[in-house]
């Protein structure tokens, strides 16, 4: 009987390939080393609810990966070692949405293949590019080397590094660099238009039991564990319909078209249907969404964005927000990430700090205090930011 040899294959090889030719067999799964570890990190989408973060975060696990170094890295963010390579896991929760970012600690394995050096002029060849710039364009080199607002030497130094035609973006390190998403949706910067932030949605009615239970609940985040939103007079409990910026000249038009709008509307009756919080220390009161709720909040949004101009809210411009495809697209068109079908309709209750771990424990703290299971909007307000909180503009009474 002839003895068994030794031979290594890749996961593509069948076993019956080792048993047909006695060859003792062992698999590498495409890696060149049986005991890499890769360790990596994946940022969650800070839109989802906790099952849905929970979800993912198992769907994780259960793949093969096992948590590593602290169980959050931030409120967000999650550190996991694997024996198996997660680029096609991690790329395919990223096309779901589920997650906004990934990376790895090591990149030993997958490191990319290093540039080849680039050949640098020297000194004379810069300079006798300079000269044919002048002589090519008949203006004085202080116009070329800043115009259209660049980089202070960026245009000349990207042809005196060799860049042709108008591709020379990266051929040079002094080049101005801004922020992608500033760079796609500018703010208006015109000195004679001033925006301004307006905010449109429905109270909760200050006699009401919603709007006891929301004011105990504030005060135990607040007082018990350092919650570090406060309502008061000028920041009331409510449902957020849609807000952004517009210029000032149009605030008037906004009005109008909203008194058009309501003026035969009725109230409408929601449903709380539960009490959660996002992972980041956000509590809230999830309302259902019903057609006639999603309706009301699609035309409001139709009315008014047509009237925000260029601006757009700088808050949802901050390196720190991060939006899916769809997200991005809502806030091109509308100035606003989260409306449309990314409306998710709640009433803020308080917001706390480094409890992450304590989250649902506080949750079930406050359910002993919601008692009250609809909420019902009988008007719309028209609130603008102030340093101070939030200046009514306009309420407009449903019938």
């Amino acid at each position: 009987m002839a003895a068994w040899s030794l031979s290594r294959i890749d996961s593509r090889t069948s076993w019956m390939h080792c048993i047909k030719y006695r060859v003792r067999c062992f698999f590498t799964a495409g890696r060149k080393d049986g005991n890499t570890v890769y360790e990596f990190w994946v940022e969650l989408t800070g839109q989802g609810t906790k099952s849905e973060v929970q979800s993912t975060y198992k769907r994780i696990e259960l793949w093969g990966a096992a948590p590593t170094r602290s169980t959050n890295l931030t409120n967000l963010q999650y550190a996991f070692k694997s024996s198996k390579n997660p680029t096609r896991l991690l790329g395919e929760l990223s096309k779901e949405g589920v997650i906004l970012n990934w990376g790895f600690f090591s990149k030993t394995q997958l490191a990319k293949p290093k540039r080849k050096p680039i050949n640098t002029p020297g000194t004379d060849k810069k300079a006798e590019k300079f000269k044919e710039l002048k002589n090519r364009f008949g203006k004085k080199l202080s116009e070329i080397l800043t115009r259209r607002r660049r980089g202070v030497a960026q245009l000349a130094s990207a042809f005196a590094w060799g860049a042709k035609g108008r591709r020379f973006e990266s051929c040079h390190p002094d080049q101005k660099r801004t922020s992608v998403i500033k760079t796609k949706y500018k703010q208006m910067n015109n000195s004679n238009v001033k925006c301004e932030w307006l905010g449109i949605g429905s109270d909760v009615w200050k006699e009401s039991e919603l709007f006891k239970e929301i004011t105990i609940i504030n005060e135990i985040l607040n007082s018990k564990y350092n919650g570090v939103s406060v309502f008061s007079d000028t920041n009331r409990p409510h449902l957020n319909m849609y807000d952004l910026d517009v210029p000032t000249e149009n605030i008037p038009q906004v009005i109008s078209e909203l008194e058009d709008l309501l003026k035969d509307r009725s109230g409408i009756k929601t449903v709380i249907s539960k009490l959660e919080y996002f992972p980041f220390g956000l509590f809230y009161l999830k309302l259902e969404a019903t057609p006639e709720l999603k309706t009301l909040h699609r035309s409001i949004v139709e009315k008014v964005s047509k009237y925000k101009g260029n601006c757009v809210c700088k808050d949802y411009l901050k390196p720190r927000r991060k939006y899916n495809i769809e997200q991005k697209e809502m806030l091109k068109i509308y100035g606003n990430p989260f409306v449309i079908n990314q409306y998710f309709p709640h009433i803020t209750l308080g917001f706390v700090k480094n409890n992450n771990s304590r989250l649902e424990k506080i949750r079930l703290e406050l359910l002993e205090h919601t008692k009250t299971k609809a909420f019902m909007i009988n008007n719309i307000q028209v609130v603008r930011g102030e340093e101070t909180g939030y200046k009514l503009v306009r309420e407009i009474n449903l019938k």
